[in-house]
């Protein structure tokens, strides 16, 4: 194989490793983004139960949203949102994990 056929080859492979952290980075972004929605979500949710239980000084409002559900509702929605965020985080372990790779990749082909 020729100097310059390898020379071609090489940048090639440099420049499809560089995409691919590219792609990485904004996987990685992206999944960093949805989770700080979700524990935005959360948050929302927690201060809703909290102003409830802040409005609810006597055991009769107490009583009442607990009779018509509320605060079973939020607390069921506050399951689900952590459950969101744990599989937000799950995602941005693994989108971290794919740039990492990607990084090393990368590094590699830059020795060669």
């Amino acid at each position: 194989m020729s100097r310059a056929m390898q020379a071609n080859q090489s940048r090639e492979l440099k420049r499809l490793v560089a995409l691919k952290r590219q792609q990485a980075e904004q996987a990685f972004a992206l999944a960093q983004a949805a989770l700080r929605r979700e524990e935005k979500k959360l948050d929302a949710l927690k201060q809703e139960l909290a102003s409830i239980d802040a409005t609810s000084a006597d055991y009769a409002d107490f009583a009442l949203s607990m009779r018509f559900g509320l605060t079973e509702r939020l607390m069921q929605k506050i399951d689900l949102a952590r459950q969101s965020v744990a599989r937000r985080k799950a995602s941005v372990d693994a989108a971290k994990h794919a740039l990492k790779k990607a990084m090393y990749s990368e590094d590699r082909v830059r020795e060669v």
